[in-house]
């Protein structure tokens, strides 16, 4: 892994500049703990009181709670040290895997299904899905870009995120199976 970790690595650095550097900051911003949580009871406000899509709303926050509890569990069985790299933003914790990486793969995931099961038209359906998974994508990289995780920590991230994601929607379309038939 520690040559995977230092390819990618010296690859991203090639790009580092001040613009760059700032992009990758808001990117890691939008991964972050404070937008995902004011996101998430945006959405939930939002399927749940005006479109009454209520356990789509409920299953958005208990995606993302999910998420973190798992992440914490992860990273405190893990226990693996950030890089030894200058830090372009504050980062504190252990570094597998990847919180913002597992946390928004998990979260913009989740929204792309439920973007899949409530717009009707398939051209921004489509476009509005692709859009959450690049940005769930670019906040992976943005972690490397700012020298908090390693590659590895960031893939084991979206492996991890994808799991929970993968796991909610079983769990949502098994109630809305059971909806159905009642």
């Amino acid at each position: 892994m520690d040559r995977l970790d230092d390819a990618v690595y010296s690859f991203i650095s090639n790009y580092q500049n001040p613009c760059m550097t700032k992009a990758m900051v808001f990117i890691s911003f939008l991964g972050g703990a404070v937008f995902l949580i004011s996101l998430c009871l945006v959405i939930f406000y939002i399927l749940g009181r005006i479109r009454k899509h209520f356990w789509d709303s409920l299953f958005v926050g208990f995606n993302l709670l999910g998420a973190w509890l798992l992440n914490a569990l992860l990273k405190s069985v893990y226990q693996r040290q950030r890089p030894m790299l200058e830090h372009l933003t504050k980062a504190t914790g252990y570094s597998f895997p990847s919180g913002h990486s597992m946390i928004g793969f998990a979260f913009y995931g989740f929204i792309a299904y439920i973007v899949y099961l409530n717009v009707g038209d398939k051209k921004n359906r489509s476009l509005l899905m692709t859009l959450l998974i690049i940005l769930a994508l670019a906040i992976g990289v943005s972690r490397i870009y700012l020298g908090v995780h390693f590659a590895s920590d960031v893939l084991g991230g979206f492996v991890g995120g994808a799991a929970w994601t993968g796991t909610c929607i079983l769990a949502h379309q098994s109630i809305r199976y059971y909806k159905s038939k009642v």
